[in-house]
Parts: structure tokens; C-alpha cells; sequence
């Protein structure tokens, strides 16, 4: 595949790695605090990290896909930011924080190319 399509469709060197996130909240939390938590975890630990997000849910269990912003790729390290973040809110009860894996093509729309590493 040449360059100038791996690009476009974001393959090879051009794969931008992110990882889900899944948090639950306590049960009977007023709406308002709600909003609030969402709106910090936005703006604080994803766009405050140079990342962006895609989701939603409410009002106890939330679910996030987490990418770095523009064509950045996430890494461990962002991975382990948002984490610590959801760790220190007193609201959260639960947290699941997924592997990297690639934001614009599944496994299954993966090409089989020797020599390239897919992160599991």
C-alpha cells in the first residue's frame, strides 16, 4: 500500500492508538454533581492531557473511546493520566481503563502485513 493511502487511511505509520474508559458513579448522586464531574473529567483529564474523547451514558455508568487530539497517538503514560484522574474523585466507584488499540480500524479491518505489531 503506498504512503499517501496508508495515510488517509490511517495505517502502517499513520495508526492512531486510544483506549476505552468505563466509570461508574455512586448511586443517588444529585445532577448537578453529575454534570460537574463530567465536565471536569473533560476538561481536566482529557482535554487538559492534549487528548479528546467520544461517549457518553448516565447517570451511573459512563463509557469513553480516548485518542490523543489531531493525529496524535495516545500512549501509556495519557492512559495512566486519566486514571490517576478518575482515582482521586470521590463519586467514582468503579474504573476500567482498556489497552491502546487502533481508533480508526478494527482487528478485523486490519491487513495481515508482516513485520507489523497491532497493540493488543
Amino acid at each position: 500500500m503506498r504512503k499517501r493511502l496508508r495515510k488517509k487511511l490511517r495505517r502502517g505509520e499513520f495508526t492512531q492508538l486510544g483506549f476505552n474508559v468505563r466509570y461508574s458513579v455512586q448511586p443517588g448522586v444529585a445532577t448537578r454533581v453529575l454534570d460537574d464531574l463530567l465536565d471536569s473529567f473533560i476538561l481536566q483529564a482529557v482535554e487538559g492531557n492534549d487528548l479528546s474523547c467520544g461517549g457518553g451514558g448516565g447517570p451511573a455508568e459512563w463509557d469513553f473511546f480516548v485518542c490523543g487530539e489531531g493525529r496524535r497517538s495516545a500512549i501509556d503514560a495519557d492512559r495512566q493520566r486519566v486514571q490517576d484522574w478518575l482515582k482521586h474523585q470521590p463519586q467514582i466507584t468503579s474504573i476500567q481503563v482498556g489497552v491502546l488499540q487502533d481508533a480508526w480500524n478494527g482487528e478485523d479491518d486490519a491487513p495481515e502485513t508482516p513485520g507489523e505489531e497491532h497493540a493488543a
